[in-house]
C-alpha cells in the first residue's frame, strides 16, 4: 500500500503539531507548514524522534504564492495530496479598551478583517489550490 501524504498548514505548534504526533502511522507521511522555517524544522525533529516520519515547508495560509509553491512541492514530490488540514489561523489578539468579555461592536472592523482574511478566505483560496492534488488521491480528506 502507497504511503499516504498529510499536509499540516500551522503544524509547528498547538492543535497543528498535535495532529501531526496524532497521525503518526508506518504508512503516513507527514508535512507541515510553518511560516517560519526554523521552528518548523525544529518541531520535526521532535515529530521524528517521536516516530512522525515528518517533513516541513515554509508555508504562510495568507501569501498565495505559497499556496502554489504548496502545489508545486506536492505535485514533484508525491503527485497527489491524500489529507489536507487547514490549521493555520490567527486568534485576533486583544486590543485597548476591552476585557475577556466582548461585544462585536468593540472590535475593530480591521481586526474583524484581518482574521477574516486569515482564518477563511485563506483557508479557502489554499483548499482550491491543493484540490487538484487531493482528487488525484485515491481517497482525499480535507
Amino acid at each position: 500500500m502507497a504511503q499516504k501524504i498529510a499536509f499540516i498548514t500551522g503544524g509547528n505548534r498547538g492543535l497543528g503539531y498535535q495532529t501531526a504526533l496524532e497521525l503518526k502511522d508506518p504508512g503516513m507521511k507527514i508535512v507541515i507548514g510553518s511560516r517560519d522555517l526554523a521552528q518548523g524544522e525544529a518541531a520535526v525533529a521532535r515529530l521524528r524522534a517521536a516516530g512522525v516520519d515528518a517533513d516541513v515547508i515554509r508555508f504562510d495560509v495568507t501569501k498565495p504564492a505559497d499556496h502554489q509553491a504548496a502545489y508545486d512541492y506536492f505535485n514533484s514530490k508525491y503527485g497527489r495530496l491524500d489529507i489536507l488540514v487547514n490549521n493555520a489561523g490567527i486568534a485576533g489578539g486583544t486590543f485597548p479598551g476591552t476585557g475577556p468579555e466582548h461585544s462585536a461592536v468593540d472590535v475593530p472592523m480591521d481586526l474583524l478583517r484581518k482574521v477574516f482574511d486569515t482564518n477563511f478566505f485563506s483557508q479557502v483560496a489554499v483548499t482550491k489550490a491543493l484540490l487538484p492534488l487531493i482528487k488525484k488521491s485515491s481517497a482525499g480528506r480535507i
